[in-house]
């Protein structure tokens, strides 16, 4: 899906028919990534090409290349900080167990989320990811259990929209190979179980000048007015209002599995919907007003 001004462009449901050409994987030299874990392996993020030539539409990482290259010819540089959730269980015979027993022989919360207790018994793999984060030059700084028994957040530095992906999808897959060394099992799943909590990804944006000259184009110069109050620029108040505008089609990119209903609506993800909600004062004198809504 792809969207200019008010106009969008929707990608057929079955981007490729059986007698189109073959797809390929291009690697991007530039993302290469040794593995911390076997250091006589690479990684690389890839983007799909159709053989013979041309771009594959449906590749996501070449829409958001795209997307970037649109940012970076009308001025912007756009920055991504992740905020990554997702639960680390038991394999084999205790299948679905986390690491953490569900009673301890201490105080023991329905919700246990910032629980020092259930971290340090996670530690022998958690400890060994983050290091690995780290070796990678990503620079974590911090971790910690959530609201599920057996669900992890882990926040690392932000850096630009397109490694920040790269990333992203690489820490799935390395959260499994550590989990699996220690005889668990990761699931990035948005609500691997009923009765806890679902698993969510914030990303905190940021636009920055292409050139660099200014790192953050939110911010409201000295001396500026400020319409609603809140310390964001002119470019701040749009970012955040072309956010509401689109944020049904986002859902749709970015929560497109029945799993994701489930976490969504049936079971609801009051947390997500109301987290930083701020109303803004009218600029009329009604009294109507709009909201930031952070995330889902």
């Amino acid at each position: 899906m792809r969207a200019a001004s008010d106009s969008l462009c929707v990608l057929p449901l079955q981007p490729q028919d059986m007698t189109d050409p073959e797809v390929c994987s291009v690697p991007d030299a530039a993302s290469c990534v040794v593995l911390p874990w076997q250091n006589d392996t690479a990684w690389f993020a890839s983007d799909l090409t159709v053989l013979g030539g041309g771009d594959f539409e449906a590749c996501s990482r070449r829409i958001l290349g795209r997307t970037l290259q649109k940012a970076a010819d009308m001025g912007f540089r756009a920055d991504f900080g992740t905020e990554a959730e997702f639960f680390v269980l038991k394999d084999g015979g205790d299948d679905g167990r986390p690491f953490s027993p569900l009673t301890l022989n201490r105080p023991s919360l329905a919700k246990p989320a910032y629980d020092v207790a259930r971290v340090m018994d996670n530690m022998h793999w958690l400890g060994e990811l983050v290091d690995h984060m780290n070796e990678l030059g990503w620079d974590v700084y911090s971790f910690d259990h959530e609201d599920g028994v057996g669900q992890f957040e882990v926040d690392f530095t932000f850096t630009d929209a397109l490694s920040a992906a790269d990333r992203l999808v690489f820490l799935r897959w390395m959260s499994y190979e550590v989990a699996r060394k220690h005889g668990g099992f990761a699931s990035w799943m948005p609500k691997p179980a009923g009765d806890m909590a679902g698993s969510g990804c914030h990303f905190n944006i940021s636009l920055g000048s292409a050139d660099g000259s200014i790192k953050n184009l939110f911010k409201i110069a000295a001396g500026d007015a400020d319409e609603h109050g809140l310390g964001l620029s002119p470019i701040g108040y749009s970012f955040v209002a072309g956010m509401l505008r689109h944020l049904p089609a986002i859902t749709a990119v970015s929560a497109p599995t029945v799993n994701s209903y489930k976490r969504l609506i049936a079971r609801g993800s009051n947390s997500g919907f109301t987290w930083a909600v701020r109303c803004l004062p009218s600029s009329s004198s009604s009294s109507s007003s709009s909201s930031f809504l952070h995330s889902m």
